[in-house]
């Protein structure tokens, strides 16, 4: 770090140098212990650091394309996912794509009147973020429109349209891809199932999918960026929470 760095308050919590491809690496932040990693490819990923199975340390075992394996006894993990791709685990870690990808868009949206662009630098200070684990997320968020990049010494990120019309499925989909894991999840898609006998667990499915659809769709990163700041949440956003909550149940409660 240098002196110039130092007083601008940055953290240093690794080089990209220190995470060649191909590898893993421990990296303690905010109170996590992650596995940070960087496929042969250059992509990046961060999962939590503690095996399911026997809590081997993941950051300190080997990385196999984008399978993280643990140490004790070769359980793997998706880099990206954190889902189980090899016994004897059966429990996902965390992973954090849309937590850090929705921290980046809450940042720029914080800042969108400001008429400037931010840099993925200045983003990882203020939200203590791994700085190259950034970059790839960033990169998924302008590819999926909701960013735009402006090279240069003053060039950064910027949301590309009003928070008001990014809706959080967009957001998600752009991180990680489907809302649900289910081939057949959605109208769309009923017919995405190879199975010849009825599914006794779709009807289910489908209504999670709806669920979590109509939820996510109808939220805005503006009301996401209304509700930041905890917890503990500003006097306002309790209150604000409070009022809904109580609204909530005044509704759900039935009349005699």
């Amino acid at each position: 770090m240098n002196a110039l760095e130092q007083a601008a308050g940055f953290v240093t919590v690794a080089r990209v140098s220190d995470v060649e491809p191909g590898t893993v690496r421990v990296i303690e932040l905010e109170g996590r212990s992650l596995c940070v990693g960087q496929t042969e490819d250059g992509e990046w990923g961060a999962i939590d650091n503690v095996c399911t199975h026997d809590g081997g340390t993941l950051g300190e075992g080997e990385l196999d394309d984008a399978a993280v394996e643990c140490p004790r006894h070769g359980g793997r993990f998706d880099l990206f996912t954190g889902r189980v791709l090899a016994l004897p685990p059966v429990r996902p870690v965390a992973a954090y794509p849309t937590e850090y990808g929705i921290r980046v868009l809450v940042t720029l949206a914080r800042s969108d009147g400001d008429d400037r662009c931010l840099s993925l630098a200045e983003i990882a200070k203020r939200e203590k973020l791994p700085h190259a684990y950034l970059e790839q997320l960033a990169g998924d968020l302008r590819r999926a429109g909701l960013v735009t990049a402006t090279r240069g010494q003053s060039g950064g990120y910027r949301l590309a349209r009003p928070a008001a019309q990014i809706a959080m499925t967009d957001a998600i989909r752009a991180l990680e891809g489907p809302i649900l894991e289910m081939p057949c999840a959605g109208v769309g898609d009923l017919e995405h199932c190879d199975r010849r006998q009825p599914c006794s667990v779709h009807e289910v499915f489908q209504r999670v999918y709806e669920s979590l659809s109509l939820s996510l769709g109808a939220t805005s990163l503006a009301e996401v960026l209304a509700t930041a700041g905890g917890p503990p949440y500003p006097i306002e956003v309790r209150r604000r929470r409070i009022a809904l909550t109580a609204e909530r149940n005044t509704q759900e409660t039935p009349t005699a």
